[in-house]
């Protein structure tokens, strides 16, 4: 099932429940995703642009919510639209896990290099995005992959 219709019924459910907040977010969430693909020759929006959008909406939310804690601002009704949204976004992979594939590959660059450095920063961050699409932090893996390469 792609993520469109995963997200169509829960909607679908949360129109059946009364869940008002989860109804809000769905609906806006559909609206945007549908959006994508009939605005580019009225097709079906990909998971992965669905997945675009719902990062985006997190990081609005989040920032939301910093603005919202520096003005005292009750924080939940955000939080709350954020749990949903999260719900869609891929399994991350542990911060154990991402530490263990990126000394296992550096590794093995250097098994077949004589040296080392930034400059394979790129193919390190090449082979975690094809083997965890989505499903890690990217800022923290590049800083840990320059740690390593330095």
């Amino acid at each position: 099932m792609s993520l469109l219709a995963t997200i169509k019924a829960d909607l679908l459910q949360a129109r059946k429940d009364k869940n008002q907040s989860v109804r809000g977010v769905l609906t806006t969430l559909l609206g945007e995703a549908t959006a994508v693909g009939k605005n580019d020759g009225n097709r079906d929006t990909t998971d992965t642009e669905v997945l675009a959008i719902i990062k985006s909406f997190i990081k609005k939310l989040n920032e939301t919510i910093a603005h919202a804690n520096e003005r005292g601002v009750d924080v939940t009704p955000f939080e709350n639209e954020r749990d949903v949204l999260e719900r869609y976004m891929p399994q991350q992979i542990t911060e154990d896990q991402l530490i263990t594939e990126v000394t296992d590959y550096i590794n093995g660059l250097r098994d077949i290099m004589d040296q080392v450095s930034l400059k394979q920063m790129g193919a390190v961050m090449a082979h975690l995005t094809t083997k965890f699409p989505d499903q890690f932090d990217k800022k923290r893996a590049s800083q840990y992959i320059r740690e390593q390469l330095v």
